[in-house]
């Protein structure tokens, strides 16, 4: 609970819930302060997290959640948005490339003395 707190109170990141009867069915955070491992990419902020409860899957709630976040973004006159996504992550791949992002790299996740690739995307905000 004490992270959650952090990451709403941090001027640095935006927290979007989606619920559906009062219950939380999936989030979207947004860090506009963090380092893009793209160097030409510096400055852009980084769709943090984007997460739908399994049983929410494919009913639209992950494309609003991107959809308000890439319009918080707007507002905030920045022009590009980027992520990182498992290079395995089949699901979130095709979602991503639906939804107009593009690979413009790849990255390293490094947890117990291993290397997990991720492809870094890119969409630009309309």
């Amino acid at each position: 609970m004490d992270k959650l707190r952090e990451t709403i109170l941090d001027k640095n990141k935006i927290l979007l819930v989606a619920e559906i009867d009062n219950h939380l069915v999936g989030c979207v955070e947004i860090n506009l302060k963090c380092e893009c491992p793209i160097p030409s990419s510096q400055g852009e902020p980084e769709i943090a997290v984007l997460y739908v409860l399994e049983r929410y899957t494919g009913i639209g709630i992950g494309v609003q959640l991107l959809s308000e976040a890439l319009a918080e973004l707007k507002n905030k006159s920045f022009k590009t948005a980027w992520l990182t996504v498992y290079h395995e992550n089949e699901r979130a791949l095709r979602f991503y490339k639906k939804n107009n992002f593009k690979k413009i790299g790849i990255t390293y996740f490094e947890m117990g003395g291993n290397q997990y690739e991720n492809k870094v995307m890119m969409v630009d905000i309309k």
